[in-house]
């Protein structure tokens, strides 16, 4: 599958470079954007307090699931000896709630606006790992799914409304503004991915302390968010 992938990719990239012309608009004086025009928008959304609230609410609010993805298996199927479909299952009934999750979130932005519901989701997910990390004396599958589902919800309460924070703080580089927030979640699940799957998996302690981890950091961005509108 991975070799497939590999001259799937190579083919469609190829493919691309030579058939589709460029979308973006020129810049003022005509030309395409240079890196060192770039760079200098990363710079400048970097230098705002809003922006890197979002941006750390965005990541660290959400990569916890990728740590997840990664202990999960461990836990439930070589620690609890369950067969791999009680896995799917327990899988899917978590991810659904991220869908759930953004639902509310569209009913809770339209009443009290993307910072409340951003402060909201931060709370609920925080609750859910501190609920997390004290049951994880306990290897039952309950004592992993509900808080897992609960903290599933949260992440999608967080994700549409950090990510449109992110892409709003300046709107002429909201696309730019998008990727690095994209960017920097998908760096960050990495890292948590990689860092949890190197911890022992004989417990879900280590997952429970890192997702508290990730929780504060998450309430540390929504601070500075608020933080940053205070100051405006």
């Amino acid at each position: 599958i991975f070799a497939f992938l590999t001259v799937f990719t190579a083919i469609l990239g190829t493919w691309t470079i030579l058939a589709l012309t460029e979308t973006r608009p020129l810049e003022a004086d005509g030309n395409s954007a240079r890196w060192g025009d770039i760079f200098a928008r990363y710079g400048r959304l970097l230098s705002s307090r809003l922006y890197v609230g979002y941006t750390l609410a965005f990541a660290a609010g959400t990569s916890g699931f990728f740590g997840f993805l990664a202990v999960g298996p461990a836990l439930i199927i070589d620690q609890m000896g369950l067969a791999p479909f009680i896995f799917s299952v327990f899988l899917m009934l978590i991810t659904l709630q991220f869908p759930a999750g953004n639902y509310v979130a569209t009913r809770m932005t339209a009443r009290m606006g993307i910072d409340r519901t951003l402060l909201w989701g931060g709370i609920v997910g925080i609750a859910a790992a501190v609920a997390l990390l004290l049951l994880s004396p306990i290897l039952s599958l309950w004592a992993i799914l509900l808080p897992m589902i609960v903290y599933a919800f949260a992440n999608g309460i967080l994700f549409p409304n950090a990510m449109a924070g992110a892409a709003s703080v300046d709107r002429r580089i909201a696309g730019t503004a998008a990727s690095f927030a994209g960017f920097s979640q998908l760096g960050a699940g990495a890292v948590v991915a990689f860092t949890i799957s190197a911890l022992p998996t004989d417990s879900v302690m280590p997952y429970g302390f890192a997702l508290v981890i990730l929780a504060v950091a998450t309430l540390a961005g929504v601070g500075l968010v608020y933080s940053s509108r205070r100051r405006n």
